[in-house]
């Protein structure tokens, strides 16, 4: 059985491949280490640009006809009829949609699913950014704790990303700011506003990254 360059099975769509599962656990494939993400940009070289035309040609004819793995397969639905979910045939026909905010919604108060899992010292973090800004602190000899709590607003939540104790300082780590996440900064300084916080937008983190290793360097 051969391994490709990427960590995948050569061949394990095919009935020769077998159960590979004993070779993934004994194999240093990229996409089974710890905040290895197979959609970021790294891992995907042709993301933002465009194959040729005559390539994307060249594809196509590939999967024309009895080459399309799908050839003289019936579809799911071949034979039967679809069901109506329009008008009255609508589950929800007539009914008030459920309310899905706030503490309403099934992720309330729960950790948000992201691709972008970093680990800092045994921490999963939500993006490199983070796991940065607390490398760096580190190096530093700052003491730093990762969403050490959570506050509770009327109809959110807002869980800062690090703590400094040193300084009694909130820090948030927000590359990009929508509509949301400003929601919950002006509520957070509203209802709290002896704390401190500090936002690292992309411009803070680049003169973050500066100082720290100025400093590193001087030391």
């Amino acid at each position: 059985m051969k391994i490709c360059k990427d960590g995948r099975i050569w061949g394990q769509n095919n009935k020769e491949a077998g159960d590979h599962l004993g070779v993934l656990e004994n194999h240093p494939a990229p996409y089974i280490k710890k905040g290895y993400n197979p959609k970021s940009a790294q891992n995907r070289p042709w993301l933002g640009k465009q194959r040729s035309k005559k390539t994307r040609d060249k594809i196509s004819n590939k999967l024309m006809g009895e080459n399309n793995p799908n050839y003289g397969k019936k579809g799911y639905w071949a034979g039967k009829k679809r069901p109506e979910f329009t008008g009255k045939n609508h589950p929800l026909y007539g009914k008030k949609r459920p309310e899905m905010r706030g503490k309403n919604h099934f992720m309330y108060g729960k950790p948000a699913f992201h691709s972008k899992r970093v680990y800092c010292k045994g921490i999963c973090m939500r993006s490199p950014w983070e796991a940065r800004v607390a490398q760096l602190a580190d190096q530093s000899g700052i003491e730093w704790q990762y969403e050490p709590k959570r506050f509770y607003f009327e109809d959110c939540s807002y869980l800062p990303d690090f703590y400094f104790p040193k300084w009694n300082l909130w820090v948030e780590v927000k590359g990009w700011m929508n509509d949301e996440a400003k929601k919950r900064i002006e509520l957070f300084r509203q209802h709290y506003p002896k704390e401190n916080l500090l936002i690292i937008d992309s411009f803070l983190y680049k003169k973050y990254c500066e100082v720290i290793n100025a400093n590193r360097k001087n030391n």
